[in-house]
């Protein structure tokens, strides 16, 4: 998303999936060279430009002994602003890909000059030369995040559920609380807004704030706050926008699992799982994509993740025991159509899968029977140059 800032800014990592499984990138036009800074605790390689949608891809590495949550680039191919990833949570010794995408070639720049401006640990301590505003506004995300933890955490463990529901309809921090006007406290007001915009989904979805300590135990996970919690937990992904499928149960064997509530499964729990979903679009669906994402293998480099998909997708292919279309209203039920050895056996080679403990489900794809279809929260066309790609629908309908 682009930010009025003029920083371009990347969470979660979303896009490490799709550039780690493709072998071939377009050559970035213009030279690349790359700023000097002999201690960094960071190593980048940008290798190309990807065409769907474009954008920059390049390759993080850790070189320091501490899980990277940020940092800020500059000079990436293709930008004119900084681009600060947050929350990416990267192990030491780990390597993944990331993609700068709002970006542009239009031939009147012909050198790029990449350099890493500061990094931000999980610990909270920083490296570089800190040297642009931005490095303030990626250190605020942070705090703000850790701000709306605090809140939720003390009014959980305090078990006063009227003041929880207050306090997930809060619009941004107290501002007794925050700096004065500056780049740290816009990046505080925003990482605040963030949080709090995932526990509100999680309240909407679910009706109550039974989900609510899945979601928190997460976040202070990520940001690298104590907790004693073990449980596990099949998480949610959120759109802004209304999605067009609704996650109604996920079942393994005979239990049914809730979500963002504690599963109470030993031993191997990714294999035998079943979704089942309802159209809820009020349109005749002929494709669905759920990813299932395993989010813990990203501290080890590129999160691994892998589909549950029903119907026919846009090349005509028929994922293996669906069969289409799904009528407005109708329920379906995903399941890994054999792959479950596959699947263990990937997320097993990036960490063991008796200590994982968060699945998360993500919508992705939805296809209709008019040849439209919803792509991550947008309503979305065909590209007519790229059989594989797809262009936002103009008038959303």
């Amino acid at each position: 998303m682009k930010l009025v800032s003029l920083v371009t800014l990347f969470v979660l990592s979303a896009f490490v999936a799709s550039a780690s499984a493709q072998t071939q990138f377009d050559a970035i036009p213009g030279e690349i060279t790359y700023a000097k800074l002999p201690d960094a605790p960071v190593t980048l390689s940008v290798v190309g430009t990807d065409r769907a949608p474009l954008r920059t891809v390049y390759t993080i590495e850790n070189q320091s002994d501490k899980v990277i949550w940020g940092m800020l680039v500059s000079g990436l191919p293709g930008t004119s602003a900084p681009t600060a990833l947050a929350n990416i949570n990267l192990a030491k010794g780990a390597k993944m890909h990331e993609g700068s995408r709002l970006v542009k070639f239009d031939g009147s720049v012909k050198k790029w000059e990449v350099g890493v401006d500061s990094v931000l640990f999980r610990d909270g301590t920083i490296w570089g030369p800190s040297a642009l505003p931005d490095s303030a506004y990626l250190r605020g995300i942070r705090d703000g995040m850790k701000m709306r933890a605090a809140e939720i955490r003390k009014l959980w463990n305090a078990g006063d559920e009227p003041a929880l529901r207050r306090s997930i309809s809060t619009v941004g921090p107290d501002e007794a609380m925050i700096p004065p006007p500056g780049r740290l406290r816009d990046g505080i007001v925003y990482g605040y807004n963030w949080a709090s915009n995932e526990f509100h989904f999680n309240f909407q979805d679910h009706g109550d704030i039974s989900g609510l300590l899945a979601r928190l135990v997460e976040m202070e996970q990520m940001l690298g706050i104590p907790t004693d919690e073990k449980s596990k937990y099949i998480l949610r992904r959120y759109y802004r926008a209304g999605e067009p499928v609704k996650i109604l149960a996920v079942k393994h064997h005979d239990l049914i699992l809730d979500i963002d509530e504690a599963v109470r499964i030993e031993g191997d729990w990714i294999g035998d799982i079943e979704v089942m979903l309802r159209n809820d679009s009020g349109k005749i669906i002929k494709h669905i994509s759920l990813n299932v994402e395993f989010p813990e293998t990203a501290e080890n480099g590129d999160m691994i993740m892998s589909a549950m998909t029903w119907g026919r997708n846009q090349l005509g292919y028929l994922a293996p025991g669906t069969a289409d279309p799904v009528a407005p209203g109708a329920t379906v039920k995903l399941t890994w159509a054999g792959r479950c050895e596959s699947v263990k056996r990937m997320v097993g080679s990036a960490r063991p899968i008796e200590s994982l403990r968060r699945i998360r489900l993500a919508l992705s794809l939805v296809v209709y029977d008019d040849g439209t279809g919803w792509l991550r929260g947008q309503a979305v066309r065909p590209d007519p140059n790229n059989p594989l790609a797809w262009v936002p629908l103009a008038d959303g309908k």
